[in-house]
């Protein structure tokens, strides 16, 4: 089978082969699965809850001069 005929591509609702025949992914997602829930790890769990924090950080560097990145 040459590369061209095990290439997937999308026709319509399908997936299909480079030969036209149907393929069915199967498969499971972990996504995250290794990431520290924000309640454990006390993050801000939100976006903008992280960008207040961030925002919080970068203005006492500013009002300390501060120049050091970050650890």
């Amino acid at each position: 089978m040459s590369h061209e005929e095990r290439a997937l591509k999308v026709s319509g609702d399908r997936t299909i082969d480079g030969t036209g025949a149907t393929v069915r992914l199967r498969g499971l997602g972990l996504g995250g699965w290794m990431t520290m829930e924000n309640f454990i790890t006390g993050h801000p769990a939100t976006e903008t809850q992280t960008r207040a924090a961030l925002h919080r950080v970068e203005l006492e560097k500013l009002l300390t001069g501060d120049t050091r990145p970050p650890a």
